[in-house]
């Protein structure tokens, strides 16, 4: 393999300057990674028991799986939390359209 000064001056062995080289965007998604960890440092928890999900997992088939697995899992929360506001929204428009006295609670008006 033919070896080429990096921009240290180290020699490293000639790597493609494709940029859709798998060592390349691995790097770069990895750079990228720590990037954001450092802006939102309160996640590398969650990235620590990510990564160690996945270093128990094996194969790439069985870490692809995970991966959809916990972002599934991740989908579902968000929708339930995207229910809620739904439903606090739903309330403060109808409260705001129908006002009730306190003592009465709203009773939607018959469907047409």
């Amino acid at each position: 393999m033919p070896f080429r000064l990096n921009q240290e001056g180290n020699t490293t062995p000639h790597q493609s300057q494709n940029p859709t080289d798998p060592n390349s965007l691995l790097k770069q998604a990895l750079a990228e990674r720590e990037r954001f960890l450092k802006r939102c440092p309160h996640l590398n928890t969650y990235q620590q028991e990510i990564d160690r999900i996945l270093d128990k997992s094996g194969t790439s088939n069985n870490r692809m799986a995970v991966l959809t697995t916990l972002i599934q899992g991740k989908l579902l929360d968000i929708q339930k939390e995207l229910y809620k506001a739904t439903l606090v929204f739903k309330e403060r428009i109808i409260s705001h359209r129908y006002p009730q006295p306190a003592h009465r609670q709203y009773q939607p008006p018959d469907a047409l």
